[in-house]
C-alpha cells in the first residue's frame, strides 16, 4: 500500500531534497507540488488542492526558518557556478529567473561576481571559448583557429555560438580575434564590461 500524502510526508521529502540539492523557495515549492501530484496518482487519495498548497507553504516556511533555504545565498552560489562554467551575465540572469528568484536577489548575485572578477563578462567569454575550444584554444588540439578567410564559416558559427550564449558581438569578436593566449590577455586589459 502506498504512503498517504500528509504534511509530514512533504516535510520529509523537502528535507531529503535539500540534503542533496540547494534550492530556492519557489523551486522547492515546485518540486513538492510535483511530488504531491505523483503521490496522489499512486495512492488515489482525494485531497483538496488548497490544502496541499497550504501544506507546501508551511513546509517551505519551516525550511526557511530552520535556515535550510536562503534565496540570497542560493542566488550567489548559483551565479558563481554558472559564471565559472562560462555563462554570460545575461544567461546567468535568465537561469536565476527560471529558478524563481527575485530581481533583487539576482542583482545582488551578479554584483557579488565582482568579488571574483573585475571584468565578469570578459572572463566568462574566455571560459566559454576555452570550454568550446574556440579561437586561440582551438589551436591547442591541432584544430584551426577559425579566423582566416578559408575558415570564415567556422568563425561565423563560433560567433553565433557566443551570441546564443548571451555575449555581445564585440566581445565575441575580440575573444576570437586573439592569435595567442598572451594576445588574449593583452586584449582583456583593454576591454571594459
Amino acid at each position: 500500500m502506498a504512503k498517504k500524502l500528509t504534511q509530514d510526508y512533504l516535510k520529509n521529502a523537502a528535507y531529503y531534497y535539500l540534503s542533496r540539492f540547494s534550492s530556492s523557495e519557489v523551486n522547492l515549492s515546485q518540486v513538492l507540488q510535483r511530488k504531491a501530484l505523483r503521490r496522489l496518482k499512486i495512492s488515489g487519495e482525494q485531497i483538496e488542492p488548497d490544502e496541499i498548497d497550504g501544506w507546501i507553504k508551511a513546509v517551505v516556511q519551516s525550511c526557511v526558518e530552520l535556515g535550510l533555504l536562503d534565496d540570497a545565498e542560493y542566488a550567489k552560489s548559483k551565479a558563481r557556478s554558472l559564471f565559472n562554467r562560462g555563462n554570460s551575465s545575461y544567461q546567468i540572469r535568465q537561469k536565476l529567473r527560471q529558478k524563481g528568484l527575485s530581481e533583487e536577489n539576482i542583482r545582488i548575485a551578479l554584483e557579488a561576481l565582482a568579488e571574483f572578477s573585475d571584468r565578469p563578462d570578459w572572463d566568462a567569454a574566455v571560459r566559454f571559448a576555452k570550454r568550446k575550444r574556440f579561437g586561440v584554444f582551438a589551436s591547442q588540439r591541432g584544430e584551426s583557429k577559425g579566423t582566416g578567410s578559408a575558415d570564415n564559416a567556422k568563425y561565423q558559427k563560433q560567433l553565433q555560438s557566443f551570441m546564443r550564449a548571451g555575449f555581445s558581438v564585440d566581445l565575441a569578436r575580440k575573444v576570437l580575434s586573439a592569435k595567442t593566449e598572451d594576445e588574449l590577455q593583452q586584449l582583456s586589459n583593454e576591454f571594459e564590461d
